[in-house]
């Protein structure tokens, strides 16, 4: 049989139904674009930094101590399981930037020529000289540093000069940022590399190593080697250690990675089944409106699987245009991810790129879909005998469900209302459609947009609520409160300060062991306050200590049970109880107060960190002066702080507001695609009653009403998908340091009930055009 007819009919079809078929194309387009663009720049940086680890001998554990012999790595090389060990010496010095108010630190690695793990890479001269430095690229750019610029830091209280030779990166630190920081400042906090004897001599550790990281031998595990190597490095002071996988800066963009996958994973899902089901719908109604010419090809001796390929023309060509339409923005949509991450993170590939396997993964689940759902939709053409496509179609047998001549619905709808309940029972798959649209649209803004509201309620809560001070003094070493906090408070231009005592600490649990900081903290501290995401305040006391739900369920306690603290400074472990396990949006989630603690290590209350609260025109002056103590090793602005983390925020919200415009846009496709095979269908309805004298507004309205109607409904429902899609990304976006807690607003809804409602008002302007166009005498000749 001559095929070309049927592709013909085909083609005509689809230049006659070109609006319902662009709505699919751009639903269809919006799951590719996010399905291929976010799954790249994911599969770049992974595939990126995967290869990076290997290429450098990443290490598989590391660990902290006071100091250790470098002599004495021997021994853990020797250990079963182990197959290499290497240690560097590691300390955090203050630069004396004249110019700048903010206390700006670098955290100083001394490096060999001879280095198997972690291997770094520079960019830049050789370290020749005593006072030469390789810096990281980020920090270089913030300060506006070349190669051959002076670099002037503090050492044991003495000023050095050093050389910037060039950039330095090392797979430890991919994240650079300060332990307590949320997310990385390039401004305040970098890495510099300096020959290995320059450390030694400058800080008087000959031979001495306080970072060590090994390589697991083939066949073993972290924990296999875990509880031995502790035992081995007790004796050295022993402040942490951790398996790769919880490596600072490895956890840290894991966790951001895990947290992109969400979204690159439940937007196409959604995009890609409200395309299936448009697909479906609309073909079945080109069935229905094509029955005659059907049973005419069947009547000249063409097979039901030679017309159906005329309409798996459709599903192809939607597919196609879908994708080709989705790669277009994909390349600068993943660009702008891309470039975000790049700045935060030291990322191997410099630029940004369409992984090949992803965009043929994207083909073929765009053409899959749409083909998968018009073989489903034309399956119709299997029962349609050509003698019975003569005529129309008999109308599905049933009465009026509803009773809709009841006096309730004569007494709640006129005469438009009736007709649209009418409608919307006699086309139950259709109308169910709509309705499914809206509640995907609608719930999936208001999470989103909640989403946001948290990131940025939980930063700007964490500077009003909980840290309430404008400078953060950290000391090397615990001084006595007293003392300190007074030489603090005469100082010209505070207004108070209060003492805080951190301590590096295990807790242990039987076989559970846990690496923390915990915090000791007064009762009623008005500087620091322990704040839950139930927006209550807590205070240590008693004795015991205050743990947040992640430490709790990883340490296996409850409220009441007995925890050991483990650490090098103390002679023996120490037990204290559980008084309370809480949920906070930020913190070390480990609290106790500040008078145990101290008496637990020292004979009288300690202060190792001091919060100060000061005018606000005499900060910079004060954090100038506060900078020249020599033992000094960090000083935070709150205000600086916040605004880093508003900044990130910020480009977050973006991405935020991009995914919100796409789910307009779904749901604007679907109900348009919709709204358009209902007019077909009550065309010659429709047209009757503009025969009758109706004008076209009053037309136009039985149609309006039935997309009001079930947008109400929509809505209603959609809080229901909501609430669990809400729990879901919560959950996903939360980590160890960071509880996210999204809750519905009144902005959230609106903002998610004027998109909808948008998308409604565009469909019912397209419908009251197509209206205005009818040509009444020939809708009212056509033969359904």
């Amino acid at each position: 049989m001559e095929i070309r007819s049927i592709l013909k009919r085909s083609v005509h079809s689809l230049k006659r139904n070109k609006g319902s078929y662009v709505a699919c194309v751009l639903v269809l387009t919006l799951g590719v674009l996010v399905f291929v663009s976010i799954l790249s720049v994911l599969g770049q940086i992974r595939k990126g930094i995967n290869q990076y680890y290997e290429e450098t001998n990443f290490g598989d554990g590391f660990a902290e101590v006071i100091a250790m012999p470098s002599t004495d790595l021997n021994q853990l090389k020797a250990l079963p399981g182990i197959s290499a060990a290497e240690g560097v010496l590691s300390k955090e010095v203050r630069v004396d930037f004249t110019d700048s108010t903010d206390l700006i630190t670098i955290k100083l690695i001394g490096v060999g020529t001879d280095k198997f793990i972690n291997q770094y890479q520079f960019e830049g001269s050789e370290l020749r000289n005593d006072n030469d430095i390789w810096i990281n690229e980020s920090f270089m750019k913030a300060h506006n540093l070349l190669p051959g610029d002076s670099l002037p830091l503090i050492l044991n209280g003495v000023k050095k000069d050093f050389t910037v030779k060039g950039t330095v990166k090392s797979p430890e630190y991919i994240t650079i940022m300060p332990g307590d920081a949320q997310v990385p400042d390039e401004r305040t906090f970098g890495i510099g590399f300096l020959q290995i004897k320059t450390m030694e001599n400058y800080f008087d550790y000959q031979g001495q190593v306080n970072e060590i990281s090994f390589l697991l031998a083939d066949g073993y595990q972290y924990e296999d080697v875990k509880y031995v190597l502790e035992e081995m490095l007790k004796k050295y002071g022993i402040l942490s250690m951790v398996a790769r996988k919880d490596q600072p800066s490895n956890f840290y963009i894991s966790d951001e990675i895990d947290s992109l996958m969400a979204i690159g994973t439940v937007l196409p899902v959604l995009f890609l089944t409200i395309t299936a089901i448009m697909v479906f719908i609309m073909l079945k109604r080109f069935i229905e409106q094509e029955r005659t010419e059907i049973g005419t090809f069947k009547a000249y001796g063409y097979t039901s699987i030679e017309i159906t390929t005329g309409y798996l023309l459709f599903g192809f060509l939607i597919g196609l245009a879908g994708f080709l339409l989705g790669i277009i923005p994909a390349v600068p949509f993943g660009k702008f991810l891309y470039d975000f991450y790049k700045d935060i993170y030291t990322l191997p590939d410099v630029s940004f790129y369409l992984s090949s396997d992803i965009v043929l993964l994207g083909l073929i689940i765009a053409l899959t879909i749409s083909i998968a759902s018009a073989i489903a939709g034309s399956k119709t053409i299997l029962h349609i005998l050509p003698a019975e496509a003569i005529r129309s179609k008999a109308p599905a047998a049933g009465g009026d469900q509803l009773k809709l001549n009841a006096p309730f619905y004569n007494l709640v709808f006129d005469m438009t209302g009736i007709m649209a309940l009418r409608s919307i029972m006699r086309n139950k798959t259709r109308s169910a459609m709509v309705v499914f649209s809206v509640i995907i649209a609608f719930s999936l803004i208001n999470v989103l947009f909640a989403l946001g509201q948290a990131t940025e309620k939980t930063i700007v809560d964490q500077a009003d609520n909980v840290e309430i001070f404008d400078i953060k003094m950290t000391l090397k070493q615990a001084y006595p409160e007293n003392h300190l906090v007074r030489e603090v408070e005469l100082m010209d231009g505070v207004i108070s300060a209060e003492g805080l005592l951190t301590m590096p600490v295990q807790l242990r649990n039987k076989s559970k062991k846990e690496d923390l900081l915990i915090y000791g903290v007064k009762p009623g501290s008005l500087a620091y306050k322990i704040k839950g995401t139930d927006n209550k305040y807590y205070s240590p006391s008693g004795g015991g200590i205050i743990l947040n739900r992640f430490n709790a369920d990883k340490l296996q306690l409850s409220q009441g049970d007995l925890v050991e603290i483990y650490s090098p400074y103390l002679k023996s472990p120490v037990t204290v109880t559980v008084n309370d396990i809480i949920e906070e949006a930020i913190g070390p989630g480990c609290y106790m107060e500040q008078e145990t603690l101290s008496k637990i290590y020292y004979s009288k209350q300690m202060s190792n960190i001091v919060l100060i609260r000061a005018k606000q025109e005499v900060i910079p002056q004060l954090q100038k002066k506060l900078a020249q103590y020599p033992n000094i090793s960090g000083l935070a602005n709150q205000k600086r702080n916040l605004e880093v983390n508003k900044e990130t925020v910020e480009t977050v919200l973006t991405l935020i507001y991009a995914f919100i415009f796409m789910a307009f846009l779904m749901g604007f496709g679907a109900i348009y695609n919709v709204s358009r095979i209902s007019l077909e269908e009550k065309k010659r309805e429709l047209a009757t009653m503009r025969v009758l004298g109706y004008t076209i507004d009053e037309t136009a309205a039985t149609h309006t009403f039935e997309q009001w109607l079930m947008l109400f409904i929509g809505v209603i429902v959609g809080f229901i998908p909501a609430i669990f899609l809400k729990d879901y990304l919560s959950g996903v976006f939360s980590s160890e340091s960071l509880v996210l807690k999204a809750d519905f607003t009144m902005e959230s809804t609106l903002v998610a009930l004027a998109c909808c409602f948008m998308a409604v008002l565009l469909s019912n302007y397209s419908a009251r055009k197509e209206v205005k166009r009818y040509d009444m005498v020939e809708v009212l000749r056509e033969r359904e």
